[in-house]
């Protein structure tokens, strides 16, 4: 138990400092982005400005996001989110917006459109005032009609209303992204009061918003890397602050290890291990192992589907789960995300079969699982960034990989490979 709480007021508690399932949205809770919150502290000065976050699924782009906005949202507003989706169409995003903007105009004009994607009707008919007034949010036909709306239902607020776009990368049609870009040229040349703050998954702008980037000196772009092992800790202390309780320098490392640098794995398995030390007979003052093997335990039940399966498709297949699980526990055994094939045999695939007292397979068996999982049959998992080079199509997906294979007992992403004594059969099987 921990400090006499009971069920619910233990709970409580823990849902103030640990999110795994909702984004961070206050400055106290988003650790080790400090120099990204200022970069976009200093954006939102910048008459014209908005930001576009992009990184890693699972990196923390809606908490930044969020957070920001706190930070720099109207005080008239709360935070303003609309997501997209594979069928998200322009015209229908920027309603959306509205209407958040404007709840009391809960009724949608509708339009129909040719199959030039123009409006077979023309403009806007009627004042978009007066339509906003009687409780409609018009049908749109260009960006002007787009823009007017925006600053209609944006002008009653004290200061410029922040809007967060996310889930950007779903967008399919190229043209919708042609309209944003479109879009946020005219917001800014025209002075709505709006600063539109994009999340996407992707490595860079171009990958975005593709060929249309010259839109980009008003995009101010922040791309989000996993979070510092300093950042991952902080996380997990001021959780055990809260709950009055300590956690053992061991499990914070073995937590950071883990994770990844991804603030998810760090909440949810920060979560299930709180509660394991909750529900221990005796009172608990210090978090350990015992109570982060039960933390791992429960984070694996809880994880996002899409990470279960990815897992289980891949190592599910043919002569036995464990031989590919052994081969995808190694990939995933350091702190690089591209390592050399020959480097992950020898430095990980060999040291965790000598660890399982299992004899492993020859370096050619092993080549060819690791190519079988970049394969539909193995749910691509794996992918070639170049020849005899690996990495997780995913990054995410890496720190669900460790979470099973510490739940095995192996420990994967330690920063000391170089200190590790290879087994004694390392160089016959490397030569074969």
């Amino acid at each position: 138990m921990i400090d006499q709480l009971d069920e619910h007021e233990f709970g409580e508690k823990l849902a103030t400092v640990l999110r795994p399932a909702r984004p961070v949205d206050s400055e106290e809770l988003l650790h080790g982005r400090t120099t990204q919150l200022t970069k976009i502290r200093r954006a939102m000065m910048s008459p014209g400005q908005h930001v576009f976050i992009y990184g890693d699924r699972g990196v923390g782009k809606s908490s930044l996001a969020q957070t920001a906005s706190a930070l720099h949202q109207s005080l008239d507003l709360n935070e303003i989110v609309v997501s997209c989706s594979n069928e998200t169409e322009f015209y229908g995003l920027v309603q959306d917006i509205a209407r958040k903007l404007a709840p009391e105009a809960s009724m949608v004009e509708r339009k129909e459109r040719t199959t030039s994607g123009e409006l077979a009707l023309g403009g806007l008919k009627g004042g978009v005032s007066e339509k906003v007034q009687r409780g409609i949010i018009p049908g749109l036909a260009t960006i002007n009609d787009a823009g007017q709306l925006l600053r209609e239902v944006a002008s009653p607020f004290r200061e410029p209303v922040v809007v967060i776009v996310d889930e950007f990368d779903q967008l399919i049609e190229d043209r919708d992204k042609k309209l944003f870009a479109d879009l946020i040229k005219h917001v800014s040349d025209t002075s709505v009061p709006i600063r539109f703050v994009f999340c996407g998954i992707g490595k860079s702008l171009q990958e975005l918003i593709g060929v249309h980037l010259s839109t980009d000196r008003y995009l101010t772009p922040v791309e989000l890397s996993p979070l510092s092992h300093d950042a991952r800790w902080a996380i997990l202390e001021g959780a055990a602050e809260a709950l009055s309780v300590s956690v053992d320098r061991e499990t914070l490392i073995r937590i950071g290890q883990i994770s990844d640098g991804f603030p998810y794995y760090v909440h949810l398995i920060g979560q299930h291990m709180f509660w394991a030390a909750y529900e221990a007979q005796e009172k608990v003052t210090n978090v350990a192992l015992g109570h982060f093997h039960e933390g791992v335990t429960g984070a694996i039940q809880d994880a996002q589907t899409s990470l279960r399966q990815a897992y289980e498709q891949a190592t599910q297949k043919y002569d036995g789960k464990k031989q590919y699980e052994h081969v995808l526990w190694a990939v995933a055994d350091s702190t690089d995300f591209q390592r050399a094939s020959t480097e992950i045999f020898e430095n990980s695939y060999l040291p965790i079969c000598q660890r399982l007292n299992v004899d492993p397979v020859t370096k050619q068996t092993f080549h060819n699982r690791m190519n079988r999982l970049k394969s539909e049959a193995h749910g691509t998992i794996l992918e070639s960034p170049r020849r005899s080079w690996y990495q997780f199509k995913e990054n995410m997906v890496r720190g669900y990989v460790r979470m099973r294979a510490s739940q095995s007992g192996i420990e994967l992403g330690a920063d000391h490979h170089a200190a590790r004594k290879a087994p004694t059969w390392t160089r016959e099987l490397s030569e074969q």
